[in-house]
């Protein structure tokens, strides 16, 4: 989430019509922050609608284009094929890639970013391991190329420990253990990772509601009942169906505002095809390909080899 910030949401590209920063602005959310972390699911909300509205028209753009389509795979495909730009690095910059029209180098990337990070997403809800690995190794590459070095570092010792270190049994169990569902119903798994930090939040919660009596023996009581007393504090909040500040956001229209920036993606013409525009570009934001496309395959593999042997230090 924080590469697709760096990269797409800058504050200095509000007067550019459909910039992120732009389309926050339009639809009055002021929730979503400057660093996704402060209000991670303002941020989450945000980027999914902006993410439907970008498929919508390239969708529309397609069948424009290409007339008819046979199905929705047929369109989704063609959407793939020509707007999501996700090739292997080359040994060398490809020239080919850079494009005079960076408007539509923008959308494209908001369209290849956002369906990464949704993809990825998905797969943690679903607790699909297969899956996640496989968005991991694109991981690797954005966090590389957005100079993300600790999170470049895990994703190259994940991959390392599940391809080739463990055994088939524990490769296994690291594949498909990385989620947790704490509701039980399909599709609403959580990281594992998260899933502590709310226990974790619990415990401390535990701690200061103790005052002066936090001794060694009251902090491992309150640790053993961690779990008593979330069970307890969910049933009492859905009982009283109050609001409460972890579990329940509220939402802004979706289809409104799904609408709204759809309204302004066709006013723009982001996937116009090239006859139509050239030489358009956010005067903010200079984008001369996507972010996958920066990386060169021979600086990569030296970078992995680099971090591998750092692992094995």
């Amino acid at each position: 989430m924080r590469v697709i910030w760096k990269r797409l949401f800058l504050k200095k590209s509000s007067g550019e019509k459909g910039t992120l920063y732009q389309l926050k602005n339009l639809l009055h959310r002021t929730g979503v922050p400057n660093d996704p972390g402060d209000n991670m699911k303002a941020s989450e909300d945000f980027l999914l609608v902006v993410l439907h509205s970008h498929i919508v028209a390239a969708a529309k753009a397609i069948l424009s284009n290409k007339g008819h389509a046979k199905d929705v795979m047929s369109v989704a495909k063609s959407i793939v094929q020509d707007y999501v730009n996700i090739k292997l690095p080359s040994a060398t910059p490809s020239a080919s890639a850079k494009s005079n029209d960076k408007v539509m180098v923008y959308a494209k990337e908001v369209l290849t970013l956002g369906l990464l990070w949704h993809n990825f997403h998905d797969s943690v809800k679903e607790a699909d391991g297969d899956r996640i690995i496989r968005n991991w190794k694109f991981n690797l590459l954005a966090f590389k190329a957005a100079k993300r070095k600790n999170y470049g570092t895990e994703a190259v010792n994940l991959l390392l420990q599940v391809e080739h270190l463990l055994s088939p049994r524990e490769a296994a169990q690291l594949k498909w253990s990385r989620c947790v569902n704490t509701i039980g119903r399909q599709g609403s798994n959580i990281p594992m990772d998260l899933h502590m930090e709310h226990l974790n939040r619990r415990l401390k919660s535990i701690v200061r509601n103790m005052g002066s009596n936090v001794t060694n023996g009251s902090l491992s009581l309150g640790a053993q009942s961690i779990s008593i007393v979330d069970h307890i504090c969910h049933t009492f909040e859905k009982e009283c169906e109050g609001v409460t500040t972890s579990d329940h956001h509220s939402v802004p229209s979706f289809e409104t505002d799904f609408n709204l920036i759809l309204n302004i993606i066709e006013e723009q013409d982001v996937f116009a095809s090239t006859s139509k525009a050239h030489n358009r570009q956010h005067a903010s934001i200079k984008l001369s390909c996507g972010l996958l496309e920066e990386q060169k395959r021979v600086a990569l593999i030296k970078w992995i080899k680099l971090v591998i042997q750092n692992l094995s230090t």
